[in-house]
């Protein structure tokens, strides 16, 4: 087998590969394609050419593939097999504990923000911030060594987000301390965790479900995110490892088309309704503004209180629901053999208008979220998840591709060549097939995609 990865220069192909050890590399073209990389000098063309990538001196060469030559069949399959979730669970800290908590999340809050001060902000490398404040950092603040680096690399990670929106980290709240390997142990049999705070390391007692203890079974956590809620209570987020089963070659592919009304309609015909969940966001929306109207007039501390418990509300509702749709679409494609196909929806709310009464509908429904659960549930089952151009999926037609006419919620083929012509279907459904078929028309790629049965 041999596998190309194209760039703005040229290829880089990768030959005699096991098969193997083909669905995994398969997985690296994304990591690779349209990437600048460093230009390699004379000095390591001639490990280039022993390596066999193909290259000459002064061709692009990925710094990664040096190293993926040098590991074994196993060392791959186990690098891309494996997938973090992320375990949250309820701490029960004692007065004295509770105090040394807020301690620690003020003090790293402050050297967050002394930090992200202190150094250039057009700088974001973590190496570079390091070597300008780690020593004074320590002196200044009191951290152990290990939470000055993560503070270190919360800040160049913030910094790098904020630079792609093209925007500036302004301050660190005390929400939140990240732990790693060094400062963090879980401990099974006691049910709790270790941390080191400031000044000391401390046993905390953990509250788990039944969900957490299955996840948290046999695990040794290496890193944690300490997070205190509005309400006061402190979370402990675990980051365990979870070995994901190779997607299987699919038979077929399911495809789902979202939107407002009906969150989703799956190629199968299965439809989730939207109504409720609209009736319910609609009930959020009016009671969060009829309390706030109440509280810019009397200013009580009884409709403070109240708003402080309607916050987030509406949020945990979206991801409750979310949950569920995902878990429902990743069983049916698992137990049918068949790959998930999805819409790209990313910039899509820069890319549509409504009218000013639907803009709220419009833009607060989290379908990021959606697609980052069914990508992660996805991977823990062994299914594939694919995304596809999302343009006319619901106006063309599925047999012939070629726009018809939608009205709400019904669809009808107006071509006189095509089969399904003058027949009135569901134009979610419709949508549905033509993303299950990989798109739609003119483009050869997805004209070869949609002779796959689906």
């Amino acid at each position: 087998v041999t596998i190309t990865f194209m760039n703005s220069s040229g290829r880089v192909s990768i030959g005699s590969l096991s098969q193997k050890v083909f669905p995994n590399l398969f997985c690296l073209i994304h990591f690779f394609k349209d990437q600048k990389w460093p230009k390699s000098s004379s000095r390591n063309s001639s490990k280039i050419r022993r390596g066999n990538l193909g290259l000459q001196a002064g061709e692009e060469t990925p710094p990664l593939l040096f190293g993926l030559l040098f590991l074994q069949p196993w060392s791959i399959l186990q690098l891309m097999a494996e997938q973090i979730l992320t375990v949250n669970c309820k701490l029960t800290p004692t007065a004295a504990q509770v105090a040394i908590l807020n301690g620690t999340l003020s003090r790293y809050a402050e050297c967050c923000n002394w930090m992200n001060e202190t150094v250039d902000r057009n700088v974001t490398a973590r190496f570079a911030i390091h070597h300008q404040t780690y020593h004074p950092a320590r002196v200044q603040f009191g951290l152990s060594a290990n939470l000055t680096c993560t503070a270190i690399a919360r800040v160049a990670g913030a910094r790098k987000t904020a630079h792609a929106k093209k925007r500036t980290v302004k301050a660190f709240k005390p929400t939140s301390v990240t732990f790693d390997e060094r400062i963090f142990t879980y401990r099974e049999a006691s049910q709790s965790v270790t941390l080191t705070l400031l000044g000391s390391r401390q046993t905390l007692t953990v509250q788990l479900g039944k969900y957490q203890e299955e996840m948290l079974a046999g695990q040794k956590p290496t890193s944690a995110t300490l997070v205190k809620r509005r309400n006061g209570a402190f979370w402990i987020q675990m980051q365990v490892k979870v070995d994901a089963p190779e997607p299987q070659p699919p038979t077929g592919f399911l495809g789902v088309d979202l939107g407002i009304r009906r969150i989703a309609v799956t190629s199968d015909g299965q439809k989730f309704d939207g109504k409720d969940v609209q009736n319910r966001r609609t009930q959020f929306a009016q009671t969060r503004t009829s309390v706030q109207r109440r509280k810019a007039q009397k200013r009580t501390r009884s409709t403070a209180r109240l708003l402080k418990r309607l916050a987030g509300r509406e949020r945990r509702f979206q991801a409750w629901v979310n949950h569920n749709l995902s878990k429902q679409l990743v069983a049916v494609a698992k137990a049918t053999g068949r790959t998930l196909r999805m819409e790209d929806l990313k910039g899509i709310r820069e890319r549509t208008k409504v009218r000013k009464a639907q803009r709220r509908t419009q833009h607060s429904w989290a379908f990021y979220q959606l697609r980052s659960f069914v990508t992660y549930k996805a991977a823990v089952a062994g299914v594939g998840v694919e995304f596809v151009n999302p343009a006319s999926t619901s106006k063309a037609c599925f047999v012939c591709q070629q726009i018809g006419h939608r009205d709400a919620l019904v669809f009808k083929c107006e071509n006189p060549d095509c089969s399904n012509r003058g027949v009135e279907i569901d134009a979610d459904y419709n949508g549905a097939l033509n993303i299950a078929a990989g798109g739609v028309v003119n483009r050869p790629e997805v004209q070869a995609k949609s002779a796959v049965p689906f």
